[in-house]
């Protein structure tokens, strides 16, 4: 009995998969295609599956297993803070490859589920293997940081500053202190003809998660000014974490262009926009109390609410101005 290889078939394959093309019928062509020009590289190579009738094993287990993870997650996420449930929750957040809004919102507002589901992204596969690789040598360190600011720069991909936050934090966790004292995010001041600085510590501020974080923060500063009554460009803490957004956000620009300087915050963000923000959300909370009261009382409680208001908005300007 004749006995064929692999590579017998290899061209005979490679005819038939060209000979599909030129028959007008989905083949190696329509798959680079649509692999190049798609935003979901395993989406479309599920499409051209069933479109074509290809059902290989191999590639569905893959979204089964996300949805599976995501139906866990829905079903176990409100008993996160109970003791023996919380390792398993962590557990599917860690395995998941996209974790919704919702839940990180959550995550943040906690910080002590925070900070647990951090050391758990910082013990993940590829964070480990760098880790391994680097050991304690600071210029195999300095060689990493350079290949993630490149694929930075090349693909805008701000995973990759999630990347460097996290083999950072590492590091740091690992007590390795002949490199994170060195680290560029580490040092307390920019001296002059040093501020390249800046573009690490933007790439750190660009991560989604801290992102997250100081946006979240800055909320919820503005819901204690609101309460008492106070003005955010007056809030150096507010002014602080808009900076660091704003470095956070202009990272790709700034490594890109190499001019490393801080970019102006705004004026009007502070004088104008937050203001009106503020504004709207007083408005939500009238309406919300409006809301709960009888029929018969809304229209007094928001007459009364309006003459408060403007009461206390003329006071503030005339105390401003006598300033």
């Amino acid at each position: 009995m004749a006995k064929f290889s692999n590579r017998d078939f290899s061209g005979e394959r490679e005819i038939v998969l060209t000979g599909l093309d030129e028959a007008g019928i989905a083949g190696k062509e329509y798959l680079r295609e649509a692999l190049t020009n798609c935003a979901d590289p395993m989406k479309a190579i599920e499409d051209f599956q069933t479109e074509n009738g290809i059902l290989l094993p191999s590639l569905r287990p893959i979204r089964e297993r996300e949805r599976k993870l995501k139906e866990l997650l829905q079903k176990s996420f409100a008993l996160i803070n109970v003791p023996k449930i919380k390792p398993v929750v962590l557990c599917i957040l860690k395995n998941m490859d996209r974790v919704e809004d919702r839940y990180l919102r959550l995550l943040v507002s906690n910080k002590n589920l925070y900070d647990e589901c951090d050391v758990q992204r910082r013990q993940g596969e590829v964070v480990q293997k760098l880790l391994t690789m680097i050991g304690h040598n600071v210029k195999l360190y300095d060689m990493v940081l350079q290949f993630l600011r490149t694929l930075f720069l090349k693909t805008k991909n701000v995973h990759y500053c999630t990347l460097r936050s996290e083999l950072l934090m590492a590091l740091h966790d690992l007590e390795i202190q002949e490199i994170t004292h060195v680290d560029p995010c580490f040092l307390d001041s920019i001296k002059r003809g040093n501020e390249q600085v800046l573009g690490d510590l933007s790439m750190t501020l660009c991560d989604p998660y801290a992102v997250n974080f100081l946006a979240t923060s800055a909320l919820k500063i503005i819901m204690y000014l609101i309460n008492q009554e106070g003005y955010a460009r007056e809030n150096t803490v507010l002014v602080l974490l808009l900076r660091m957004l704003a470095l956070g956000l202009q990272a790709w620009e700034m490594i890109s262009t190499q001019v490393y300087k801080e970019p102006k915050l705004d004026a009007q963000l502070v004088t104008k926009f937050l203001p009106s923000l503020m504004s709207l959300m007083v408005d939500d909370q009238v309406r919300a109390i409006n809301a709960k009261l009888p029929q018969d009382d809304r229209e007094s409680a928001i007459t009364t609410i309006e003459h408060f208001v403007h009461h206390q908005m003329l006071t503030r300007h005339t105390f401003k101005k006598m300033e």
